[in-house]
Parts: C-alpha cells; structure tokens; sequence
C-alpha cells in the first residue's frame, strides 16, 4: 500500500503493463520525490530529487549533501564528508553538477560538519530559493 501526498512526482510506466501480468490502475516506474525538492537547469528544465541523488551517489565519501538553488543557473551545494581529499571530492561533485545543470552552471560548494533539518525539523535535500509553477511541469495528457 502507497500514499502519495499532493506533491509527490511519480514517473507512470508507459506501457502501464506490470511485469506480474497486472494492467489496471497506476503502473509506477519510479517515485522522483517531491515538488519542492526539485531544481532547473540552466536551460530551465526540471531535475528531480531522485535524478540529483542518483547522480551524487557516485561521490565517495559523501555522508550528506543540500542543494540550493539560489537564481536560474547558480546553485550551493552544501556536503558533509569525512573524506580527508576535500579538494579532489569539490572537484568531482562539480563535474557531476555542471554535467546535470549545464556546462554555465555557477557552483559554489561548501564543507559542513553535518547538515542541520529545517526549522520544519525534516530535512530538505534539494530546493530553489524562488517560487516555480507545479503545472509547469507536468506532463500534459
């Protein structure tokens, strides 16, 4: 059983076939994660939390990561790492975001001892400083 909160991004299978031979209601392929955790390109295309965590699962050593995005195009990344090569690990989590983003991409990354929630108390791994517009976003069938 799932519950899906208003704003939730679930990527639908297209074949809307399961592989157990189902084919009536929703065939998820993945959960992307939440609206509000989701940034833009440079060019303005959508990047989902999923996407992002995929993407940054490939640093070693990384215990916890927050991307900010401040404008269109510039962007924080905050990392908490016990990895002792801090230079060799900004060098490559800049490679990763420049190849996700854009080449124009402005990237400031900076060192924590460890990530602190939200005033909410949860934890934000990814946000724009700046209001987007859900429908803009959505597939339109």
């Amino acid at each position: 059983m799932l519950r899906f909160d208003v704003g939730d991004f679930i990527r639908l299978d297209e074949t809307q076939k399961c592989a157990c031979g189902r084919s009536s209601g929703l065939i998820a392929e993945a959960i992307e994660g939440r609206f509000t955790n989701s940034t833009l390109t440079c060019n303005g295309h959508l990047v989902t939390l999923r996407t992002l965590d995929n993407a940054l699962s490939a640093l070693e050593g990384l215990d916890e990561y927050k991307l900010e995005q401040i404008s269109h195009g510039v962007y924080i990344l905050y990392m908490a790492s016990q990895r002792r090569e801090k230079n060799a690990l900004d060098k490559e989590a800049e490679e990763i975001i420049r190849a996700l983003y854009g080449k124009k991409a402005d990237i400031t990354i900076v060192h924590k001892e460890f990530l602190a929630p939200e005033d909410s108390g949860k934890y934000s791994l990814a946000k724009t400083l700046f209001p987007l517009n859900i429908n803009d976003y959505l597939d339109k069938h």
